[in-house]
């Protein structure tokens, strides 16, 4: 039951005035389940020589030291805490330690936060007030402070945020008014809503993939059971809609969507149905196509988010109670379960992400407010839990609830 606690709590404060029966509905599924399975400036003046250090030497020149490179964070947004937790990333070990300052203040209900391609923005939506807001990044702490502008109103409680590669535009899914939006992203940082957003979807839509080279988009729809796909088009901002969308999944209440590094195969995870339905998709219309033998098993708990491995060849499922890993076939996209990974007691996998490198994975635990951080075997898709295991988002503090993560690359 403490898998639910953060998500319940949420549900409770935000559908309660628009009578969400589904998502109600939902959090009863939930806790059954958990229960069966019990368990230079103006002047003339000339700077001084700067003096910078590149691994094994220095060099001495003029001018301002180079741009610092960005660190790595893994950055966990709170939904009972308002407040954004953010974890810096050892290159070396995998281990996490907490960025000075963390965690940041946010606003109430931060459901899900995303990364611009360059690390130089995060943006966080509110699922209770129904907008956007933004930090910049600190390229050499990882900290975060919040912009000026917004905030940015969505449709109807957003539930999920994506940016697409290019770092162009900025979507969001609303799951309580049946649409997505769509902004495009300022050099500064700030958003403008494009003409023509929120765009129509499913019913209550869940989540947000956007494909890593072709421009497409595509949105799960919790309550009818299908996803909307949209070709889009980042120099004059207009969508259109894949012929044949909707696509139906091969379970119920899908909440979660990812697509493999070559783009040939979208995933979606069926959370009531536990199980994950695979599709191909045309590279050149974005039309998908189920996968023979979809849907495939993601055992009992409910299959909660995804995330594919940069090799492509390794799906990973928070089910609630661990994660599991899949091989995906290359050529068909059909997934191979493969043997249980180890994960502490009385834990609750919900989310996950990716470091850059491709190298560890961290899990979302909404039951101890921790991020649980695994090695990936490259060779096998096995995980292993890292050293320090697990890593505290607030010291001390307990009842953040956690919900998601993304990490800066």
């Amino acid at each position: 039951m403490g898998a639910v606690r953060g998500l319940t709590e949420r549900m409770t404060k935000v559908t309660k005035p628009r009578e969400r029966a589904r998502l109600a509905c939902s959090v009863a599924v939930m806790a059954l389940t958990a229960c069966l399975a019990s368990c230079g400036g103006g002047g003339g003046g000339t700077e001084p020589p700067v003096t910078t250090s590149n691994g094994g030497g220095s060099t001495t020149g003029s001018g301002p030291p180079p741009p610092a490179t960005p660190i790595p964070v893994a950055y966990v947004t709170g939904d009972g805490a308002n407040e954004i937790a953010a974890l810096a990333i050892d290159g070396n070990s995998g281990a996490l330690s907490m960025v000075s300052g963390s965690p940041f203040p946010s606003d109430p209900s931060d459901y899900a936060i995303a990364i611009d391609p360059k690390d130089l923005f995060a943006y966080y939506v509110s699922s209770e007030g129904s907008y956007i807001r933004g930090y910049s990044i600190d390229a050499s702490t990882g900290a975060l402070a919040k912009l000026s502008g917004g905030p940015y109103f969505t449709g109807g409680t957003p539930t999920a945020i994506a940016i697409d590669p290019s770092g162009t535009l900025l979507f969001t899914a609303n799951g309580a008014s049946d649409n997505f939006s769509v902004f495009s992203i300022n050099q500064d940082g700030s958003l403008t809503q494009i003409t023509g957003s929120p765009f129509p979807a499913g019913s209550q839509p869940s989540a947000i993939a956007i494909h890593p080279s072709a421009p497409f988009l595509y949105v799960s729809n919790a309550k009818d059971n299908t996803v909307t796909a949209y070709r889009y088009d980042t120099s004059t901002k207009e969508l259109t809609v894949v012929a044949g969308s909707p696509f139906p999944t091969g379970g119920q209440h899908p909440q979660s969507l990812a697509i493999d590094p070559s783009g040939k195969f979208l995933f979606v995870a069926d959370f009531l149905t536990s199980n994950i339905s695979a599709f191909t998709i045309d590279s050149s219309s974005g039309a998908l196509a189920a996968v023979d033998g979809s849907p495939f098993s993601a055992q009992n708990g409910g299959a909660w988010q995804l995330a594919v491995d940069h090799s492509g060849n390794y799906l990973f499922v928070a089910n609630g109670f661990r994660v599991l890993s899949f091989a995906i076939n290359s050529s068909t996209g059909a997934l191979t379960a493969l043997p249980l990974n180890p994960f502490p007691a009385n834990t609750s996998a919900i989310a996950l992400s990716i470091d850059g490198t491709g190298k560890y994975l961290y899990a979302v635990d909404n039951t101890s407010d921790t991020l649980i951080g695994y090695a990936i075997d490259q060779s096998t898709g096995a995980l292993s839990l890292l050293p320090g295991d697990p890593f505290p988002l607030v010291p001390g503090n307990q009842g953040i609830g956690p919900t998601m993560v993304a990490i800066s690359q």
